[in-house]
């Protein structure tokens, strides 16, 4: 039984590049739908160790969840910044 010691013929990529002239057609962004109401998204922000732990033991000195604290001061900076 004899074997082949053949390799597959390496592909030509120039030749198979395509030669044709149209502008590539883009689909419109899908993440600018609204949220149905009820729904959460997240919200992600980097802070260095010392900045959370500060947060968070702020939130719990005050009986706040971090989520709740975060929107508090969100709401403060909206009424206080028009």
């Amino acid at each position: 039984m004899a074997t082949s010691n053949l390799k597959p013929k390496k592909r030509n990529r120039k030749l198979e590049k395509s030669t044709a002239t149209e502008e590539p057609t883009y689909a419109p962004a899908q993440n600018l739908n609204k949220v149905a109401s009820g729904k959460m998204k997240d919200i992600n922000i980097k802070a260095s160790p010392d900045e959370h732990r500060e947060f968070k033991m702020y939130a719990a000195a005050r009986d706040m969840s971090m989520h709740d604290l975060f929107f508090a001061m969100w709401d403060f900076y909206r009424e206080n910044h028009p």
